[in-house]
C-alpha cells in the first residue's frame, strides 16, 4: 500500500508512513516525507490523462481511501482538468482555402 500522510503507519518500518518527526527528520532514516503521496498523485494524474499509472490502480485506490490530502488533491485536479477542457470555443476564420492556394503557388 502507498503509505503517505500517516496511512498504514508501522513503527520502525521505512516507507510505512512514520510521520512522528518534522520535515525530513523522521524516526526512519532515509525516508522522505510525502514521497508516497507524490507517487499516488502521479498515479491520479496519469489516470485522469488516460496514461499508464506508475503504480497498480488498486494501490492508488487503497491509498486514496485512507489519505484525505490525496483525495482532496485528486478532486481539485479533476476540477481544474474539467475547467480547462470545458472552456468556450473561440471562433476562428476558415483559412483552408488560403493555405491550399499558397501551397499551390509554391509548387
Amino acid at each position: 500500500m502507498i503509505a503517505g500522510c500517516g496511512a498504514g503507519w508501522k513503527p520502525g518500518v521505512a516507507g510505512a508512513g512514520d510521520r512522528r518527526g518534522r520535515g525530513n527528520f523522521l524516526a526512519v532514516a532515509g525516508d522522505y516525507v510525502g514521497v508516497d503521496c507524490l507517487a499516488c498523485r502521479d498515479a491520479v494524474s496519469a489516470r485522469m490523462d488516460g496514461e499508464a499509472e506508475p503504480v497498480p490502480a488498486e494501490v492508488t485506490d487503497a491509498h486514496l481511501l485512507v489519505c484525505a490530502a490525496c483525495r482532496s488533491w485528486g478532486e481539485l485536479a479533476a476540477e481544474v482538468t474539467r475547467a480547462v477542457l470545458m472552456r468556450a470555443m473561440v471562433p476562428v476564420p476558415d483559412l483552408a482555402d488560403r493555405i491550399l492556394a499558397a501551397v499551390a503557388r509554391l509548387r
